[in-house]
């Protein structure tokens, strides 16, 4: 059998096999091209950033309104919003005053003393409105700041992990609303210069009697959803 036919039979089968050439592209155009797709990313996110910065309104009239007609719309709308946030805001504090000033005489007139030995504790039902509470707790908040005989500390149940993130959160939420987020730093700090433990709860006492504050008021915001070995373990503790 001659050579050429010996070649042919060692690539039966592969006569019909299909088969493609790789050519790569030039790096100047692939860097040329994504250069220009940047440039026209970039132009198209900071024109719609610029627009946006003039008005979050959309133009009517199928996009004819003009730029000028849509920046007065959206200016007339603040100003008649602000009237109405303001009537909404006073109807809430109006309705939310007499269970504040509840809760203020509460926190006043209870003590360990009057219970038995026992923390004073008492339960908020705002219904099933649940985003009504922070804006009640925010001014029991202001409300015991300017007394200046107690301070709130609002815990949530993410902050709540284990009992020392608990303590953490409460000690740091404790110092920084009677003083400042510096103080509590410093305060991690002995004058010795030794660390002190940030869950230890003779920080949050050495602040309170600094700044003569009687009580240190604890709002679980989402009680429910707190571990209950945790929440008795920070019970406990406080008692």
């Amino acid at each position: 059998m001659q050579p050429g036919h010996e070649a042919a039979g060692g690539l039966a089968g592969f006569e019909y096999q299909g088969s493609y050439i790789y050519k790569p592209a030039k790096k100047s155009n692939d860097t040329n091209g994504t250069s220009n797709k940047r440039r026209k990313v970039n132009h198209a996110s900071s024109s719609q950033s610029s627009g946006s910065r003039i008005s979050p309104f959309v133009p009517l009239l199928n996009g004819y309104e003009t730029k000028e007609s849509v920046k007065l719309r959206y200016g007339l709308f603040q100003d008649l919003w602000t009237q109405r946030e303001h009537t909404i805001q006073s109807i809430l504090r109006e309705v939310d005053s007499e269970v504040l000033k509840n809760i203020a005489a509460f926190i006043e007139e209870s003590s360990t003393v009057t219970c038995n030995g026992r923390i004073p504790t008492g339960m908020i039902s705002v219904g099933s409105n649940i985003s009504s509470t922070g804006g009640l707790l925010e001014r029991l908040r202001k409300e015991l700041q300017s007394s200046g005989n107690a301070c709130l500390v609002t815990l949530d149940s993410g902050d709540t992990s284990n009992i020392k993130n608990a303590l953490k959160t409460i000690i740091k939420l404790a110092i920084t609303s009677m003083e400042d987020i510096d103080s509590y730093r410093d305060s991690l700090t002995s004058k010795t210069g030794l660390k002190l433990l940030p869950y230890d709860l003779d920080l949050m006492l050495a602040c309170v009697r600094r700044n003569g504050v009687k009580k240190v008021v604890i709002a679980f915001r989402d009680s429910e959803a707190f571990d209950s070995s945790v929440l008795s373990d920070l019970i406990t503790l406080l008692s």
